[in-house]
């Protein structure tokens, strides 16, 4: 018994959300000591947005807390997203998953509060940006297990034992309904062996060939 197992894709399709992501973003040469707000697109993310405590790895999360998931077993302290004395700051972004569709996004960071502020013309107001993007696919399967059993067959034909090439001779019954009974049947010989017994069988033809069917045998001395 043989079992084989294939494994075939029968569906890929798109996903359309993003999965939820925990961005490390690091921004330089803004303002010292300024407030910074945070977009994701078009959407003023900052309140999804804690500053960087100083983690440095970040593994699949464990809990949530506060709408971030925790980091490394603790949780980033909410507060407000302010540049250091050299003009640098560096945060935690949380992208929510389900949201935003599948694609590239535009992450911008500046120090107005609406993204209209930096259109006006002469605006002194400072701002960087990046893009995040993300997509995957779908794909399902479906495994199909096949057991083969395979049995064999002894098949044992019994044959009568044929000493040499006999003498044959054929004979018919034409105009004897339902046959005839042959009861003896005198053989006579110049020589024989004087150990190896001699035999007779009579038999049906078929195919002007002897046939077993039918067939009946008895040896003489």
């Amino acid at each position: 018994m043989a079992t084989s197992s294939v494994r075939n894709l029968i569906s890929s399709t798109p996903i359309l959300y993003m999965r939820e992501k925990v961005l490390r973003c690091t921004v330089r040469d803004v303002k010292p000591n300024t407030k910074l707000y945070v977009f994701f697109g078009d959407e003023e993310v900052t309140s999804k947005c804690y500053p960087d405590n100083g983690f440095i790895s970040y593994p699949t999360m464990a809990a949530n807390a506060g709408g971030l998931n925790v980091i490394d077993g603790l949780a980033p302290t909410a507060g407000d997203i302010v540049a250091n004395d050299v003009g640098v700051a560096t945060f935690l972004l949380n992208v929510e998953g389900g949201k935003y569709l599948s694609g590239t996004k535009v992450i911008t960071v500046s120090d107005v509060q609406n993204l209209e502020g930096l259109k006006l013309i002469g605006n002194t107001y400072g701002s960087a940006t990046a893009t995040y993007s993300s997509k995957g696919t779908l794909e399902t399967y479906q495994r199909t297990n096949t057991t083969v059993e395979t049995i064999f067959e002894t098949v044992v034909v019994d044959m009568p034992m044929r000493i040499g090439d006999p003498i044959a001779q054929s004979f018919f019954t034409d105009g004897f309904s339902g046959g005839l009974y042959i009861t003896s049947i005198d053989l006579y010989f110049q020589s024989k062996d004087a150990t190896i017994p001699e035999g007779c069988d009579l038999a049906e033809l078929h195919q002007d060939r002897a046939s077993h069917h039918g067939q009946a045998s008895d040896g003489a001395q």
